[in-house]
């Protein structure tokens, strides 16, 4: 259980300082009990007899023991609070870190949610275990066990009925463990569903809208959160029931011990300061382990949260396999490459050449593997058998780092983050000079709408571009692009939201990037890609033609028959003329 908090957190070896000043704490807290002791004991011997003086000393250093306890109290928490926040922080930046160098596959079969509560919801538990609960834990298992030890040289009797009891509650903790573990994973699963239900929700609120079904996808958020509170309530019973009857067994432990206390005292066996010590230090022995129920509950609980995380953690990035190699030239190369996302294949024995310098456009019905292809070159997944070379080195074998930077990408979904227009133009070159950022701006026909924007390049463009059309999000993108001026460019449908008019204009800066660099272009307007150097055509995963465009066409077949049915479907009307 404390093992993947130390695994979220790298060790918990910071928390050292502030567990030791808690110790110490305690001991303050325990001091005065065993002082009131000899005060009691020495009142009854000597009675009125007892030297006023030494009981104003023994009260004294009672109270300069619990003022020290306020004070090294009070820095226990704090420090433990200041470790804990700082510990879980480093976490946050270190599980960041880690998802963005793990490879696509992964975010393709986790939802965004689940993914969101990794970061937000359980790195907050894990940080209330740190920062609070170990700290109260140890509290509530450590006071009694120094009192314990207290009692035992005062009256083992007494003393091993409180910890015999303590001993047959225990097994009760055990019992409401168990089910939390068993019903914790369905809650947290439960509490992700209606997170990630509300962000579809908010997300596809215009389609919703414009489909008159708003209420029927806010029903489906009902149900999220009707069945989270169904496995909260049941989760919340399962855990109380055990833990009931393991404060019901350390009352009885109390009332025993004193019950057998005052029998003791009648039948001359038990010194009065003894009975009226465990009688008052009774109490204090029983009360914090009724807390230690509930906190070691709940530390079970959250350390499912904490488990999910280690979990995330212990997968393998993407990573070099063996020495670092580095490309020379920019020649993209595909041998016998085959791949599938889980069991179902996509890719087959794929092979070609894309020399530096040349456009290669990969066409073919949707699903045939296109932009599976451009993945792997970005190896944003990597292949089940064959390779992908970039320069004549595998790129399993080229640093992270060095191969995006040989690599601009142009993908058709379009992401830019809540920050400036300038700010999302430079994300692949932060320190080029603004005059270089202009400049692939008008490039890619974005001057116009920038320069009309309230605040010009310092615009936000809100999450995800929000704030800008389809067509002006996809010219920022090949902007970046043309920033960037890397020497290996992917483009997937980089026209597909732009009118006649930009589209031409953003070709023709595409033509001028494309000028000794190798370029791998998706595409379904074959117009667009019709003067490729090569152009394959996928299906089904596989290679079934390559050629340039008129060969291509001569030769009939697939390609022949999508260019067919594009010039149908450019011809179409609406309304046909009557």
């Amino acid at each position: 259980m404390i093992k993947d908090f130390a695994t979220v957190v790298g060790g918990l070896s910071p928390l050292r300082l502030p567990f030791a000043l808690n110790c110490a704490a305690l001991f303050l807290r325990g001091a005065p009990l065993g002082i009131l002791f000899v005060v009691v004991a020495e009142l009854a011997a000597k009675g009125r007899d007892a030297s006023p003086a030494r009981l104003w000393a023994m009260a004294a250093v009672m109270f300069a023991l619990l003022a020290a306890y306020v004070l090294v109290s009070a820095a226990a928490h704090t420090r433990a609070f200041v470790t804990a926040y700082g510990l879980v922080a480093a976490a946050r930046i270190r599980l960041a870190g880690h998802l963005k160098d793990l490879p696509l596959s992964f975010f393709k079969t986790r939802d965004p949610g689940d993914v969101t509560a990794n970061l937000l919801q359980d790195m907050g538990r894990v940080e209330t275990v740190l920062s609070h609960l170990l700290v109260d834990l140890s509290a509530a298992l450590l006071l009694p066990a120094l009192l314990a030890v207290g009692l035992f040289a005062v009256d083992w009797r007494l003393a091993g009925l409180m910890v015999g009891c303590v001993a047959a509650a225990a097994p009760l903790v055990l019992w409401a463990h168990r089910w939390v573990g068993r019903l914790g994973g369905g809650h947290v699963a439960a509490q992700n569903a209606v997170l990630l239900h509300m962000l579809e929700f908010l997300e596809g609120i215009k389609d919703l809208k414009a489909n008159n079904v708003a209420g029927a996808r806010f029903a489906r958020i009902e149900a999220a959160m009707r069945r989270n509170r169904d496995l909260s309530v049941a989760l919340e019973t399962a855990g109380a029931v055990p833990l009931l009857l393991f404060r019901a067994v350390l009352d009885f432990g109390f009332v025993a011990m004193m019950l057998l206390a005052v029998h003791l005292l009648a039948a001359g066996r038990l010194a009065p300061a003894a009975c009226i010590l465990f009688l008052v230090v009774g109490q204090r022995f029983f009360e914090p382990l009724h807390l230690a129920g509930s906190f070691s509950t709940l530390v079970r609980f959250m350390s499912l949260a904490a488990g999910r995380i280690a979990s995330v953690l212990a997968l393998p990035p993407l990573a070099v396999r063996g020495t670092p190699a580095a490309p020379h030239g920019a020649d993209l190369e595909f041998d016998g490459v085959a791949f599938a996302y889980g069991t179902t294949p996509v890719l087959a024995d794929v092979g070609f050449r894309a020399p530096s310098g040349t456009v290669t456009a990969l066409v073919g019905p949707s699903g045939g593997g296109k932009t599976t292809l451009a993945g792997l070159a970005a190896r944003f997944w990597d292949v089940g058998s064959g390779s992908v070379r970039l320069g004549g080195a595998d790129v399993r074998d080229i640093a992270p780092g060095r191969l995006y930077a040989d690599i601009a990408m142009v993908f058709q979904d379009v992401y830019l983050f809540d920050d400036t227009v300038e700010n999302n133009l430079r994300l692949g070159r932060p320190d080029a000079p603004f005059t270089a950022v202009r400049e692939a701006a008008m490039q890619a026909n974005c001057l116009e709408f920038i320069e009309r924007l309230d605040q010009g390049w310092q615009t936000r463009v809100g999450e995800g571009g929000c704030r800008l059309s389809g067509g002006e999000r996809q010219r920022i993108s090949i902007a970046r692009a043309i920033l960037k001026d890397a020497p290996v460019v992917l483009l997937d449908e980089a026209t597909a939201s732009l009118d006649p008019q930009n589209a031409l204009a953003v070709q023709t800066a595409l033509a001028r990037l494309a000028r000794g660099r190798t370029v791998l272009v998706i595409a379904h307007r074959l117009a667009s890609i019709a003067g490729a150097d090569q152009i394959l055509v996928l299906d089904g995963g596989r290679v079934v033609a390559r050629g340039r465009h008129e060969a291509l066409l001569a030769a009939g077949g697939l390609y022949k028959t999508l260019w067919d049915d594009q010039e149908t479907a450019r011809r179409w009307q609406i309304k046909e003329p009557g």
